[in-house]
């Protein structure tokens, strides 16, 4: 038997099954065409270990669209040239494009769909950690422009998200440990019995222990956390706002490396240290327990260890983190930490407090 869960996300519904074959005829039947044929956008790496389990679902008819893996592809050059290769195709408005694969091609993919014809349907089936608990939900589309994370994009739901944990055994340990990033993310602003799971129960979350029952549970868990806020704010006027924690610094971070060949991080990464500097912040600011920046900060430096902030980046992440879309064009504005659960977006803050969380971040 195949255990399925359906979850609201407002905007469409997210299916987490340990059974593809059933989750995807149940999408395909519904949309009246069950054998296709259908466009699969894929990476390289999704492409060669993920595309043949598509075919589980016997007598339906895939072309794949393939795009190269990682942060790079994410330009409007890349929409363009697929939406090409769909035309070539005869796609139409009809048409229903699979994207399969991370948080790259399900960003991408969503941009496609939003734009080719004004407009077509989308399925979303994420293939790495991180995507399945936070890039495929949701609907928000976006490539970047010069560095800057997402300034380019669109608000476009899925017609589903079928998050099959599976895809979780071929994925790279490194991977697995970025992709928790969001999880923990998704713990602090909204489930405190997750963020105490994370921190009593660390064991449940190691690379070795990702097809276990166990990971099915919390990755729900963790979706239900976003889906819950998106329902109550799809378009991201309010509360959506709070599913931020983390990222001003972190794209900021991005922008960086960017312009920067010795300094490589992705969005994981960045992440990462952004919920470090940004609960560092909330702590001096809204007073967030230290217990708690402490505990985030060991998870961090536990599972990434590497990772530090260059020095000679810190003017440069200030200046950028102004430019972010939450900005005003006036202060610097971030989503703090009041409590566990208790997420605020705060305005105009100034800078003093940032630089310090980025030699916290450093002193370790």
């Amino acid at each position: 038997m195949n255990d399925l869960t359906r979850i609201d996300a407002g905007n469409h519904e997210v299916i987490v099954s340990d059974g593809l074959a059933t989750a995807l005829r149940d999408v395909f039947i519904k949309e009246q065409d069950p054998s296709g044929p259908y466009l699969v956008l894929v990476d390289e790496h999704t492409h060669q270990h993920c595309f043949r389990r598509l075919f589980e679902l016997q007598g339906v008819m895939y072309h794949p669209l393939v795009i190269g893996a990682g942060e790079s592809s994410k330009k409007l050059e890349t929409v363009e040239r697929i939406c090409q290769i769909m035309m070539e195709r005869k796609a139409n408005r009809q048409t229903l494009l699979v994207n399969l694969g991370g948080g790259v091609v399900s960003d991408i993919g969503g941009m496609v769909a939003s734009v080719f014809m004004r407009g077509i349907r989308y399925v979303n089936v994420p293939t790495s950690l991180l995507a399945m608990t936070d890039a495929a939900i949701g609907g928000k589309t976006g490539v970047d422009l010069h560095g800057y994370k997402n300034i380019l994009g669109t608000f476009h739901p899925p017609l589903k998200t079928i998050v099959h944990p599976g895809f979780l055994k071929s994925l790279p340990e490194k991977q697995w440990k970025e992709g928790l990033v969001e999880t923990w993310k998704h713990a602090l602003i909204g489930d405190g019995s997750l963020w105490q799971k994370l921190i009593r129960d660390p064991i449940s979350f190691d690379y070795e222990h990702r097809s276990n029952r166990k990971t099915s549970d919390w990755i729900t868990q963790s979706i239900s956390v976003k889906g819950r806020i998106v329902q109550q704010d799809p378009l991201e006027k309010g509360v959506r706002k709070h599913l931020n924690f983390g990222h001003t610094v972190a794209h900021a971070l991005e922008a960086w490396s960017y312009n920067h060949d010795d300094y490589i991080m992705t969005h994981g990464q960045a992440v990462a240290i952004g919920l470090v500097c940004e609960a560092y912040v909330s702590q001096k600011l809204l007073g967030l327990e230290i217990q708690v920046v402490e505990e985030l900060k060991s998870l961090v430096k536990t599972n990434l260890p590497a990772l530090k902030i260059n020095p000679e980046s810190f003017t440069f992440l200030l200046s950028a983190m102004r430019k972010d879309k939450k900005s005003d064009g006036h202060g610097l504005n971030c989503v703090l930490l009041e409590q566990v659960g208790a997420p605020q977006f705060c305005m105009d803050l100034s800078d003093e407090h940032f630089l310090e969380s980025f030699t916290y971040f450093n002193d370790f």
